[in-house]
């Protein structure tokens, strides 16, 4: 009996070694794979198997979910509870460290309805005194890279409805929150809009994300607009990004900034890290945005398009700055992972 149970385990085990392997070998990605074997580089060529050999293996992804569920569901632990995520080629993420960025991710992170609750009556409020100074007011949540580069991200899951998603249900119908993933999804394919290394969008991602906050709030076609042909391209080979500094990594990669052909001469009034204020004699109207870091990168474009811009890091509205500079619109711009902070909104 004893002989015939470990005949059992060491069959089990045989099995659990040879099964990942020969799902492998039949899976298509390994006759599609560019693996450019060369026997005269064997260490490179050996890397390069061992790479393909550990993101394909057989049943990865079906085990990889199972953990993750186990550890969300069954023990209640954080799964992923790192500060930084390697991806797939080169590319670095947030991990749950930071407000369950991965769970939010894949919308499995949702916000109470207390919370979304909160939100939305603090929003609302916002809006409804902005009215009375006959203000435009908008809400713009960018998305996290996580979102848009979810193919490179060493584990996936079964995607729900994201916060976003569910607090736009519950806006009305004429206050809808800007969502730029749609949008950043579609132009992918045309250029990279995050940076690998860092946990903000590029000059691309930007420029993308200004054309659709800018058809959103330009219901009568009142702002000059920009298109790609506009720029000439500055690229920084050196360029280390915040997360390669958070684990002290050496990578780095080529960040390109999209530089205006023209000169636009924008005069600076204030500069701050709090507090920045813009002129642009050749733009049209002013606005006011109320903003984190993931903004710094629309800055010149919304420079360029406005006739005056201010800009402040943080989110109550300052009554005494809108009634002195009388803008035409109001814009709260918030990173996704950081939506909860709108329940914080000190209300007109």
């Amino acid at each position: 009996m004893k002989k015939n149970a470990n005949l059992f385990i060491i069959l089990v085990f045989i099995i659990a070694l040879v099964l990942p392997n020969a799902l492998m070998l039949l899976d298509e990605k390994l006759l599609k794979a560019d693996l450019n074997i060369n026997l005269n580089q064997p260490l490179i060529s050996i890397g390069k198997l061992k790479n393909f050999y550990l993101e394909n293996y057989g049943t990865k992804s079906e085990l990889v979910n199972s953990y993750i569920k186990f550890k969300t569901n069954i023990t209640k632990e954080d799964p992923i509870p790192y500060r930084v995520i390697n991806g797939k080629n080169g590319w670095l993420f947030l991990g749950n460290y930071y407000n369950n960025v991965f769970n939010n991710s894949f919308g499995n992170n949702k916000l109470t309805t207390k919370n979304f609750n909160a939100i939305k009556n603090n929003l609302i409020a916002c809006n409804t005194y902005l009215k009375t100074k006959n203000i435009d007011f908008y809400t713009l949540v960018a998305p996290d890279k996580n979102k848009i580069y979810q193919e490179f991200l060493p584990f996936q899951l079964k995607s729900n409805p994201s916060n976003i998603d569910l607090l736009n249900k519950l806006m009305p119908e004429n206050f809808k929150i800007i969502d730029l993933k749609k949008s950043l999804l579609q132009h992918k394919k045309n250029n990279q809009l995050y940076l690998k290394t860092d946990t903000h969008w590029n000059s691309y991602g930007a420029f993308y994300g200004y054309k659709e906050i800018l058809k959103k709030i330009d219901k009568n076609n009142s702002y000059n607009s920009f298109d790609l042909l506009d720029f000439d391209r500055e690229s920084n080979s050196n360029f280390q990004g915040d997360l390669s500094k958070m684990i002290k990594s050496p990578i780095k990669e080529t960040d390109t900034k999209l530089k205006f052909k023209n000169n636009l001469n924008i005069e600076v009034i204030a500069y701050s890290s709090y507090y920045q204020h813009y002129k642009n004699s050749k733009g049209n109207g002013k606005i006011m945005i109320y903003r984190d870091s993931f903004s710094n990168a629309l800055i010149p474009f919304f420079n360029a398009t406005f006739n005056e811009v201010i800009l402040i890091k943080k989110h109550n509205l300052d009554k005494n700055l809108i009634t002195s500079f009388k803008p035409d619109i109001v814009l709260f711009e918030i990173i996704e992972r950081n939506l909860s902070l709108f329940e914080k909104i000190k209300t007109p």
